[in-house]
């Protein structure tokens, strides 16, 4: 008996009948007919856009407990990475995924800066400084700013209104000593030393020869 192809068509689903060799032997295999957006992986069909086991495609598989986005595998919080752009979170930070730009001052995104989780935005450990962020030799004071050790008091000058620039102040202190400080009064945006964005509760100190500002600490 000669082998003879015949294609039989249903109302959802497509069998292709085989005749076998051996006469009287019939083979039916289903060929699934998969929607618009889905793919045929292995007889099932897949949304290859989102799915962690069929990411892009139907060979490509995220890692455990991975996650897929439109058709690319992308890091969890805490997982390594070194840009943004593997991140489900979009922000890489401190080479780790974070859920946070994490950008503010004495913040950090790995636990042997924050003493808190990998991925998890924290304040830096008090007492430490570990991307240099405090002028001289202050540190962070664990609630997210600079600690400010002032030795002699008599050095406080005042209230400083950085909205008008009042008491007058200049770019490399001159008139000043090194230490003498303002509180910060008043918001502004006056220039002084390349810092011109002034927030209520900032120090502006006098160092070797400019001002430099601490953003929103306590005095220790």
């Amino acid at each position: 008996m000669k082998n003879t192809l015949t294609t039989l068509t249903f109302a959802a689903v497509l069998f292709l009948t085989v005749s076998a060799i051996a006469a009287d032997k019939v083979v039916v295999i289903p060929l699934i007919r998969c929607s618009d957006g889905l793919n045929n992986c292995s007889g099932q069909c897949v949304d290859t856009t989102n799915n962690p086991k069929y990411c892009g495609d139907c060979t490509t598989k995220c890692d455990p407990a991975g996650y897929c986005k439109d058709g690319t595998c992308m890091k969890l919080l805490g997982d390594i990475c070194t840009a943004d752009t593997e991140c489900v979170s979009s922000h890489c930070v401190d080479g780790v995924c974070c859920d946070t730009s994490c950008s503010s001052l004495c913040e950090a995104c790995i636990a042997s800066k924050t003493g808190g989780n990998d991925g998890e935005c924290g304040k830096i450990v008090k007492a430490t400084d570990p991307d240099n962020e405090c002028p001289g030799t202050d540190s962070c004071n664990g609630a997210g700013c600079c600690e400010v050790t002032i030795v002699n008091m008599s050095q406080y000058q005042g209230l400083w209104d950085a909205k008008v620039n009042f008491p007058f102040l200049v770019s490399g202190g001159a008139g000043y000593d090194m230490g003498d400080y303002y509180y910060v009064g008043v918001a502004g945006t006056t220039n002084i030393d390349g810092e011109n964005n002034w927030a209520v509760g900032d120090y502006i100190i006098k160092d070797d020869s400019s001002w430099i500002k601490i953003a929103n600490c306590v005095q220790k």
